[in-house]
């Protein structure tokens, strides 16, 4: 699974890169070429390390890139709201840094993050649900609103 994830990681950070506009707008992230090359630059390094044999800090990456990206995308969420995919999005990147939390704490990667890493999956997972009901709660009030 390390492999795999370590050649979208590649791919992907390649791809933000080359085409940055594009890949921004299809992730959902702040629409700035300079900054989308720099988590490309960063996305391709972490899928190196993911490529190694001791995977740890790819996988250590790869969850608190993730956890970026979230950040990154609630913010442009916020200031384009109207996009029908952002929940979605906010969701997968929750679901991927779990992911790759939970893989490295199967690798031992504990010492390496602050307190607790075994706790990331349920935490984000549960950040995941509490986005989606404040997703749906913010929809029902602005039907409420336009009603």
């Amino acid at each position: 699974m390390k492999p795999l994830l370590g050649a979208l990681s590649i791919a992907s950070g390649l791809a933000l890169q080359v085409a940055p506009d594009t890949l921004t707008t299809l992730y959902g992230l702040p629409r700035h070429a300079p900054l989308a090359r720099l988590l490309g630059a960063r996305d391709t390094v972490i899928g190196l390390w993911l490529l190694q044999r001791d995977a740890h800090r790819g996988l250590v990456g790869r969850a608190l890139s993730d956890l970026l990206d979230f950040g990154l995308i609630w913010r442009e969420r916020r200031q384009r709201p109207h996009s029908p995919w952002s929940p979605a999005r906010l969701t997968i990147a929750l679901l991927s840094a779990s992911f790759a939390a939970s893989a490295s704490r199967s690798t031992q990667v504990r010492s390496h993050v602050a307190g607790g890493s075994r706790w990331w999956p349920a935490l984000l997972v549960g950040g995941a649900f509490f986005l989606a009901v404040t997703v749906a709660r913010r929809g029902q009030a602005s039907a409420h609103q336009r009603g």
